[in-house]
């Protein structure tokens, strides 16, 4: 294993009363960080408030934004979404119960006058996916979603796109090395009896791998459902779905494995999936206009804040996933390991045109063009359990994806310090 960098220890302070302005009490120990979500009424908060931005300021969230900007998620805090978690202030809560995190949205330490709440989703939601949540909940403001998934909710929870901060998808199959030494890309693997597991969220893009002929349908199997026990019990015979970012570090962290693992990003087979994007749902955007021309570019900036040092953000993201107090674990590393593989993998850059979070228009009309004849059965693709899907009549690369928001000038810049520390995977 390569050696890793650390991040700062979890904050030591926190906040008991409601509202933004507290006294601040000590907490015991960082390793008491999973118990605090547990007293009361199950809201850990923390330490101290930023000092407001005058009104009618540039970065003057008020008038425009919602008084709380909602994020919906897809899965727990990772470092793949870890944007919002750039933003929040020291007031921040961490509500165990429902699994949302909310605080004052900061920029450059001052308060926007709005607050920013990330809703976890997977099992926190009961499984449903963003695009539907956003639709049965009007207080939602944004979805972090992947366009493959827009594109299958296009029809009853149409969504449109409006900054993609991972510049690409790190969705890949997972396998054993020491097993399978022969294998040089996904293809090989369609070409063994390899089982490969995978979870229904990534249906639209094991379709199109199987569609594609890089897999066969006998072989893919929906049942994953994001532990490492069917990797594991295969004893390498089997191949999983699963994120560069995350599961890769965690199978070769487990005790019961403990051993390299490889991966194919799914992207690199010809699929040219947005992960992570930050969708709002047309019927909004007039309405949203205005916020939008500020939040959106406010967001681009974080994102650059963010590459240059992620550890604030990081010690953010770990210390709500302990505080959610759930089956899904995220320590330090899990953190700094998510980090440098966005970096490793390119999906840290800026796009080949345009500013920090375009979505290239070609990039997502390939996207439809691979998927509409999957999902509407004009392509036969044999895979258990896949259900056919509307797509609506004419639906553009335009309609799921918007840069009009942006700010033109902003791009990151060449090299950052901090990924200077992360040295190339060994077992790649």
């Amino acid at each position: 294993m390569v050696p890793r960098p650390p991040l700062p220890a979890p904050a030591t302070r926190r906040r008991r009363s409601p509202g933004r302005t507290a006294r601040r009490l000590p907490i015991v120990a960082a390793t008491a960080i999973a118990l605090l979500a547990g007293c009361g009424s199950g809201v850990e908060e923390q330490g101290a408030t930023a000092p407001a931005v005058p009104v009618g300021d540039a970065l003057d969230l008020s008038g425009e934004c919602p008084k709380t900007v909602v994020i919906q998620a897809g899965w727990f805090p990772t470092a793949d979404v870890a944007l919002p978690f750039q933003l929040l202030a020291g007031d921040y809560r961490i509500d165990a119960q429902r699994k949302r995190v909310t605080g004052s949205l900061v920029v450059a330490g001052r308060d926007t006058g709005v607050d920013l709440e990330f809703r976890s989703g997977g099992p926190a939601v009961g499984f449903q996916n963003g695009p539907t949540l956003a639709y049965a909940d009007p207080a939602i403001t944004m979805v972090f979603t992947n366009v493959d998934e827009m594109i299958a909710t296009a029809a009853k929870a149409p969504l449109q796109a409006v900054i993609a901060p991972v510049n690409g998808d790190p969705q890949s199959i997972i396998y054993d090395p020491k097993t399978h030494p022969d294998f040089v890309d996904l293809a090989d693997i369609g070409q063994t009896d390899t089982r490969v597991y995978y979870s229904g969220n990534a249906q639209a893009a094991v379709s199109y791998l199987v569609g594609a002929g890089l897999l066969r349908p006998s072989q893919v199997d929906a049942s994953y459902d994001g532990s490492p026990a069917q990797f594991v019990a295969a004893r390498g015979r089997a191949a999983v779905q699963g994120y560069a970012t995350n599961e890769v570090n965690v199978y070769e962290q487990l005790p019961q494995w403990h051993r390299p693992v490889r991966y194919f990003l799914i992207q690199d087979s010809g699929y040219p999936n947005y992960a992570g994007v930050l969708a709002i749902r047309p019927r909004d955007k007039a309405r949203l206009t205005p916020c939008l021309r500020k939040l959106v570019p406010i967001f681009q900036q974080a994102q650059i804040d963010l590459w240059s040092d992620p550890a604030p953000a990081a010690e953010r993201v770990v210390r709500s996933v302990a505080g959610f107090r759930s089956f899904f674990t995220y320590d330090a590393g899990n953190a700094t390991f998510g980090f440098c593989q966005l970096q490793r993998e390119g999906l840290v850059s800026n796009p080949r045109q345009g500013p920090l979070g375009s979505l290239e228009p070609s990039k997502v009309q390939k996207l439809l063009t691979l998927l509409i004849p999957i999902f509407t059965g004009q392509k036969s693709v044999q895979i258990p359990g896949l259900r056919r899907t509307d797509v609506p009549p004419g639906l553009t690369a335009t309609a799921l994806a918007t840069n009009e928001f942006l700010d033109p000038s902003l791009r990151l810049p060449a090299a950052s310090s901090f990924y200077s520390t992360c040295p190339p995977r060994e077992t790649r």
